[in-house]
């Protein structure tokens, strides 16, 4: 599961550098003025919600605000991020994300003064930075302050928002703007998978949950767009030094919606019945993926999903106990440990486009799935042989890997030429599953063992919401 984790931040930095591309467009209507549009290329007929997709407020807030809710659907399941990782790398300590979080904006200054000409000149570019910089700091400081939100590690309370993942997605974004949107979209993966790896490591090194990186990244994105916006109204027209590169309006109906996005959503598996007395309920968890696709024409393309589920294990306590009535005045309490799939499937994707803004979509994919470790501990209570208490690791769960086939229905509603949300029901089936080993009664002193494969294959119904950058 931790390769996935990682590989699902990485591909995270592409997703997002796709998704921030701005649809402005550029056109010369005199020798002397340049109007910068932003949205769709004027339509001779354009419907509400092309007027309002727009819009500059619409076009600044749509990333900041998909950010934002996306930390909002993250926040009930930050203990699994959490356990994810103490339970894998427990004692990682590199703070390389002290440091990787100013790279993108050195990088806009080092081009600078190298010559190179971005968006902006010098004036134009310290005044947009600094009122980014300003908003960036007084915000994350502002907010940190009033929720109080205590980090993973437990050395202060002031966890919410990530202020270095702010900062990462903030300068990273000033490279994107000035050199990304202008001379190529290179500078804007580079800038975003710095900023992507800088929150990783936010998590890694046990600082912020994962809402935390999330909201940080949208404040630092908005933050850079108060500060271009405001370098706009002080100086218009003048102080641009490369246009943004001109984006023409796209007929979904003749284009081919190549893609890629990131995925969060809820998943049901089913449960695991080892004996009449020892079972797992069937539980929910979250899912979070990287999935993408090249359209060879606008229906029918290919690509891949890398996803990781994890599962909460819920002991169906209530039948233990009915079968071993006589343990109850032994245990104290259960401890279940958290299960997960993670999977790589690739295969053929199907996209049907009702009109210029809405999708449905299908795919038929195959791969490989692979299941973590888990393991079910009971706590007991203190006895004359053990004062205080002792711990038995009743079952252990080894890992698994075998093949696996993806399927699901999404609808995909496109909000502006390169972003689109897409609602989705996706079906996993594998063969891998978990073995699990009885390695001790709690009354016996010596180790006993005793193995259950108590199902053949793994079912995950995974339903969520996708954000998805779109290059046509």
């Amino acid at each position: 599961m931790k390769k996935s984790f990682f590989f699902l931040f990485l591909f995270w930095a592409f997703s997002f550098t796709l998704l921030a591309q701005e649809e402005s467009i550029v056109e010369s209507t005199s020798v002397d003025t340049v109007m910068f549009l932003s949205g769709f290329q004027e339509q001779p007929s354009k419907s509400s919600l092309g007027r309002i997709t727009d819009s500059k407020l619409y076009q600044m807030g749509k990333v900041p605000v998909s950010l934002f809710v996306l930390s909002g659907l993250a926040y009930p399941f930050e203990h699994y991020m959490y356990q994810v990782r103490n339970h894998h790398l427990p004692n990682f300590r590199f703070p390389y994300d002290d440091y990787l979080q100013f790279a993108p904006g050195v990088a806009v200054f080092g081009l600078k003064v190298a010559g190179v000409d971005g968006y902006s000149d010098w004036g134009r570019l310290l005044t947009s930075v600094s009122i980014s910089g300003a908003s960036t700091v007084i915000l994350v400081s502002g907010m940190k302050y009033v929720i109080d939100k205590e980090r993973p590690d437990g050395s202060n309370r002031n966890s919410f928002p990530s202020g270095h993942t702010a900062t990462a997605f903030m300068t990273a974004t000033w490279l994107h703007k000035e050199y990304g949107l202008t001379r190529s979209p290179l500078y804007s993966i580079a800038g975003y998978g710095a900023a992507t790896l800088t929150g990783l490591g936010r998590q890694l090194n046990n600082k912020h949950w994962f809402s935390d990186v999330l909201f940080g990244a949208g404040l630092g994105y908005l933050c850079v767009e108060l500060g271009y916006w405001a370098g706009d109204l002080i100086f218009k027209d003048k102080g641009i030094k490369t246009p943004i590169a001109k984006r023409d309006y796209v007929n979904l109906k003749e284009s081919k919606p190549s893609f890629i996005g990131l995925n969060m959503g809820y998943v049901v598996s089913n449960g695991t019945h080892l004996t009449d007395a020892i079972g797992f309920e069937s539980t929910n968890g979250y899912n979070i993926a990287v999935e993408g696709a090249w359209f060879i024409n606008p229906y029918i393309g290919f690509g891949g999903k890398l996803s990781s589920n994890t599962i909460d294990l819920t002991f169906n306590r209530e039948k233990y106990f009915d079968h071993y009535p006589e343990d109850k005045m032994f245990i104290k309490n259960i401890n279940e440990d958290f299960t997960g799939i993670y999977s790589f499937n690739a295969g053929a994707y199907f996209n049907y486009p009702l009109s210029n803004r809405f999708m449905l979509g299908s795919k038929l994919l195959g791969g490989i799935a692979g299941t973590s470790s888990s393991d079910l501990r009971f706590e007991m209570y203190p006895t004359a042989e053990y004062p205080e208490g002792r711990q038995i690791n009743y079952l252990t769960g080894d890992r698994d890997v075998n093949w696996s086939l993806e399927t699901g229905l999404s609808a995909t509603v496109l909000l502006s030429r390169n972003f689109g949300v897409r609602f989705f029901a996706d079906y996993l089936f594998s063969g891998a599953g978990i073995t699990f080993k009885k390695i001790q009664d709690i009354n016996a002193d010596a180790p006993v063992y005793e193995e259950f494969r108590p199902n053949k294959f793994t079912h995950n119904l995974m339903m969520g919401l996708s954000i998805n950058a779109y290059f046509f």
